[in-house]
């Protein structure tokens, strides 16, 4: 059966010109809000016909059957004008919409085929467009209706009273009858056991069983109703179903609905696990669903994303376009010009490498930049954004200290929260822009757990609360509010209690993730990484990084290129989990082996294209600079 392969994105939405590929089977879509998740799934209901009025752009779907591929294209303008191509040759649309039909995609099924959320909601309050819809799928169920519309014509040329009108009656009841029992014996129990076996393989449980029901119908062509039978607890309606429940009901309604039509393809945007504790069991049971057709998944959660066969991970396209620095160091008039991917900076020592990335640190973090605090300076960096570009400059000068954005002056803050506004946080660029080895990170056990919590959103969030309650308490300790003070202390404790349980989940599927970077770093298939915390109570105590590649075990005693490697799988996997957009590496590779190093520069890239980041390194080795990726150019401007 076809597959989607791959997706072509132009002036799309947030989209300028990109590129997507799938796999046959389950395909996890990644990334922070804002990322483009739900601009993606738009883009494919558009390829696909789906109505949308304010829908304009250039949209290509690639579809593969073995060693055939069939290219369909759909281009539409602001004025309305649109055009439709099938393997490059211009098409009529309905014969793009027939060509689609062949593959068993009918635009009638896009708002439950590509499921966004709201498709219980479909099902639930649209009973008798829901026994339509399934009545389509059984073939003697046209037949019927065909033979109905016939007789129905007939009857309007015919006497009321004569013979030939009673002859037609009985016949339209017949047909009547027999249409009816064909929907309740053999239509509508074989769509519901389709959609009880999707059900039981995405809760896990194949006791519970959802189903399509015409309670108090003489027949279900007159509506039906969605339920699930949850065995112990008895039968209950969408109305008594938890959000979870309807969730995954319609998901297997839209699942069985795509399998019977043979179209082989459902999307599910916006439909995520709240519960990192069940990542397990709902990855399980799509991967048991994605055997019978290809499914397509949104996810916000890095580590949910970690744990799926083929993810692709979208972010926020926000990448460093150009650094200007006038003057910093010993740097002035010079410019720097960046790419989305892998950029390398070559150069020996005292060649000016660390002071670009000292002058993104110092543009970035202002005064709260921890090195080279004294240093005086006049630093553009502009941020690619999608659609448009922003510019941060800092002048640090004998007399003053000023900030612009866009060429606005701003306050420190204002600065900082319009460097927040693009995804980054300053406790998170003091990470992302390091001179050091970053073996420094990973070396200690509490710095280790402290960057865990930090870069992942759950934990942040959750830490952020914890700090707002703190003021608060200091505040009503002098007003002497003791009642308000329980409920405070009562609130830190269930804050502390969740901390543990996020922290608990991350840690296997962040090791999923490590073990991936790890191999590739170190191309070795049968590397892994794990961290482990000996006390699930206290998970943060004595995390530890292991290794089964190697004799040594532990961190603290591996060797210097193993070190290097194993901190870059942690670094990786976090910036991955955090969806932030760019990391500067200074001298990456020092300690890696000569003879490593080309197995070291594929890694790399492979590990920085999966987690969707820019890559920004310095280097001073020459073989590892003409491996790595595009090298940054500089413009030095005379006046």
């Amino acid at each position: 059966m076809p597959y989607l392969h791959s997706i072509d994105v132009v002036n799309f939405r947030d989209f300028r010109n990109r590129t997507f590929r799938f796999a046959p089977g389950l395909n996890v879509i990644h990334g922070a809000n804002a990322s483009g998740k739900s601009s993606l799934i738009a883009a494919l209901n558009f390829g696909l016909t789906g109505s949308d009025p304010d829908a304009h752009g250039n949209v290509a779907l690639s579809f593969q059957d073995g060693e055939t591929v069939l290219n369909l294209r759909r281009m539409k303008r602001r004025n309305g004008e649109e055009a439709y191509s099938i393997d490059e040759d211009v098409v009529p649309k309905r014969e793009y919409e027939e060509e689609l039909m062949r593959m068993g995609i009918n635009a009638i099924h896009l708002p439950i085929m590509i499921h966004t959320g709201l498709g219980w909601e479909r099902v639930d309050q649209f009973p008798a467009k829901v026994s339509k819809t399934i009545e389509k799928l059984e073939s003697r169920a046209g037949e019927i209706s065909t033979q109905m519309k016939l007789v129905r014509r007939q009857l309007r040329n015919s006497p009321s009273s004569s013979r030939r009108a009673k002859e037609l009656n009985d016949n339209l009841e017949e047909l009547t009858q027999e249409r009816k029992v064909l929907f309740d014996t053999r239509t509508l129990p074989n769509f519901n056991r389709r959609m009880q076996e999707f059900y039981g393989m995405l809760v896990g449980d194949p006791v519970q069983a959802v189903a399509l029901r015409s309670e108090g119908r003489r027949t279900g062509l007159s509506g039906v109703e969605l339920n699930i039978d949850h065995g112990p607890r008895g039968r209950g309606f969408v109305s008594e179903m938890s959000k979870t429940e309807k969730t995954r009901a319609a998901m297997s309604f839209a699942m069985a609905l795509c399998e019977a039509t043979t179209s082989r393809l459902a999307v599910f945007d916006d439909v995520d696990e709240v519960d990192p504790n069940g990542f397990r069991r709902y990855m399980d049971g799509l991967e048991g669903c994605a055997t019978r057709l290809q499914v397509l998944v949104t996810s916000r959660h890095g580590g949910f994303a970690n744990m799926a066969p083929n993810s692709i991970v979208l972010t926020v396209m926000v990448h460093i376009q150009s650094v200007y620095i006038r003057k910093y160091f010993s740097t002035s008039r010079t410019q720097f010009e960046f790419t989305s991917g892998v950029n390398c900076l070559p150069g020996g020592n005292s060649s000016g490498k660390t002071t670009l990335v000292a002058a993104i640190n110092f543009t970035l973090l202002g005064p709260e930049c921890e090195r080279f605090t004294d240093k005086r300076g006049d630093v553009f960096v502009s941020f690619f954004l999608g659609d448009e570009s922003v510019t941060f400059h800092r002048i640090n000068d004998e007399e003053s200290e000023t900030y612009t954005v866009d060429g606005v002056e701003k306050t420190f803050e204002e600065y900082k929260k319009d460097i927040e506004a693009i995804g980054m946080k300053s406790q998170h660029l003091s990470f992302l822009i390091n001179f050091e080895s970053y073996e420094y990170f990973v070396e200690e056990s509490k710095k280790l757990a402290n960057l865990v919590e930090l870069m992942n959103p759950e934990s942040v969030t959750l830490l952020e609360e914890r700090e707002e309650i703190m003021e608060r308490m200091e505040q009503l300790s002098t007003a002497n509010e003791s009642d308000t003070e329980a409920q405070l202390k009562l609130r830190l404790e269930q804050i502390s209690r969740e901390r543990k349980n996020v922290f608990n989940a991350l840690l296997p599927t962040l090791s999923t993730e490590l073990t991936k970077n790890y191999k590739d770093l170190c191309a070795n298939k049968e590397a892994s990484l794990t961290l482990i915390s000996p006390n699930a109570q206290s998970p943060k105590k004595n995390l530890q990084l292991i290794a089964k590649d190697s004799p040594s075990e532990f961190f603290f005693e591996f060797s210097g290129g193993q070190r290097t490697k194993a901190a870059m799988s942690v670094l990786f996997a976090l910036i991955k989990e955090a969806g932030l957009p760019f990391l500067i590496i200074d001298n990456m590779e020092d300690r890696v082996h000569y003879e490593s190093l080309e197995e070291f520069a594929s890694g790399v890239q492979k590990v920085a294209h999966r987690a969707g980041l820019q890559l920004i390194i310095t280097s001073r080795r020459t073989k590892f600079s003409d491996l790595i990726g595009h090298h940054v150019k500089s413009t030095v401007f005379l006046y």
